[in-house]
């Protein structure tokens, strides 16, 4: 499956060429003006830059399709906020926020990690049980479980929840999505605890998420290698303090997940 959305995608960034910096600039004053068609010509021309962005990050978390679609969300949000009077071209502008995005998705998929088990609970929570998803307790009394294991499988059905988007067929366009106004700030709420969290590790702890992720102000990830020989510590020392802290931003976010439960 992965194979085919990756050749997929590459077959349509191939397929539009380049635009010249007039018609770039007049499409995105129409795009700023909800011209769809405009934007979607926008979003086809460039790309084949979202693509290359997002094989350079691509991992075994998340497929190559979910981190392009995280990018062209960047690019969307590029093309909105260009300003046409400065002699810049759209895709050097774009390049931060596709990358912004992309890490932001990374560093998400990373640390709300649920295995396998967790998420077939939450499945048959929402499938057989929806109306307890607010009530822990006597959802784990009904199903003989323990407290915790509810609750976590409760806490991957709301991030769950976080990231539900309106997306089109692909037959209609599947590089348009647009995000609900709603959904758009859930998205900025859980970066926001994200950041919280993260605030509460240790100095070197929160060193090595940022430049192992490249987040701000690292433009980059970085490789433990790397990483370890500036710290003075061997590589895997640094996966050591990566994986410690990894687990302690799990553990702080499903608290704050489990106090947000009933808002969500």
């Amino acid at each position: 499956m992965a194979k085919e959305v990756r050749s997929y995608y590459l077959t349509i960034a191939h397929k539009y060429p380049d635009l010249t910096q007039e018609e770039e600039r007049e499409l995105i004053r129409e795009a700023k003006n909800n011209n769809f068609q405009a934007l979607s010509k926008l979003i086809l021309s460039h790309l084949k830059l979202v693509v290359k962005i997002a094989q350079k990050y691509y991992s075994k978390n998340l497929s190559l399709d979910d981190l392009i679609g995280e990018g062209i969300t960047g690019l969307m949000e590029a093309i909105y906020k260009f300003d046409e009077k400065k002699n810049v071209r759209l895709a050097t502008y774009a390049i931060r926020r596709i990358k912004y995005r992309i890490r932001d998705a990374l560093i998400r998929e990373e640390i709300f990690y649920f295995p396998s088990k967790v998420q077939k609970l939450a499945k048959k929570i929402k499938k057989e049980y929806p109306q307890y998803v607010n009530q822990p307790e006597k959802l784990a009394k009904k199903l003989k479980l323990n407290i915790k294991e509810v609750q976590r499988a409760i806490n991957y059905l709301n991030l769950q929840r976080f990231n539900l988007e309106e997306k089109e067929t692909a037959e209609e366009n599947p590089l348009l999505t647009v995000e609900r106004e709603d959904n758009q700030f859930k998205k900025l709420e859980i970066t926001r605890i994200i950041n919280e969290c993260l605030a509460q590790l240790s100095e070197r702890e929160q060193l090595v998420i940022k430049r192992t992720f490249g987040l701000s102000p690292y433009e980059e990830p970085e490789t433990l290698t790397k990483i370890g020989k500036d710290l003075g510590l061997s590589r895997e020392r640094i996966r050591q303090i990566r994986n410690e802290a990894l687990k302690k931003l799990q553990q702080l976010l499903n608290k704050r997940l489990n106090l947000l439960s009933p808002f969500l």
